[in-house]
């Protein structure tokens, strides 16, 4: 058995969420937490009820591949969850992750409003598989 990883897309409005499968091979959807103040307790939930060893978090980058401006907002919010949890945290570049959902979607013939609710724990889902595919 692999350990379970939690994908994470952080944003100032809702947080995508996504986990993977026992065996270690695919990133499931979660669904999306709406980032209030009671946002971290509910990943800690999450983290115990399906007994996450790692939460992979991604972390924006501008096109030169430094930290964007988001990036500090996404580093304090993973620095939060360590202090109430001790869990271990991979970043990991998400420059392409919003863009290449977004273009699965429309592809799909999903229209603007529906894909606005599945989007973030898509997005999570598509950094997750990434780092499970390199496993």
């Amino acid at each position: 058995m692999h350990k379970r990883l939690l994908g994470i897309d952080y944003g100032d409005v809702r947080i995508g969420v996504a986990i993977s499968d026992p065996l270690g091979l695919t990133a499931q959807p979660v669904g999306t937490i709406q980032n209030s103040s009671s946002a971290l307790d509910e990943i800690i939930g999450i983290i115990v009820e399906k007994k996450i060893e790692k939460c992979i978090v991604g972390l924006p980058k501008n096109q030169h591949g430094e930290d964007s401006k988001k990036a500090d907002s996404v580093r304090i919010f993973a620095s939060k969850l360590q202090e109430r949890h001790p869990i271990e945290v991979e970043f990991v570049d998400e420059r392409f992750s919003t863009v290449a959902v977004t273009r699965q979607l429309h592809q799909m013939n999903m229209n603007t409003k529906k894909q606005r609710h599945i989007i973030d724990t898509q997005a999570a889902m598509f950094i997750l598989q990434g780092v499970l595919d390199r496993s």
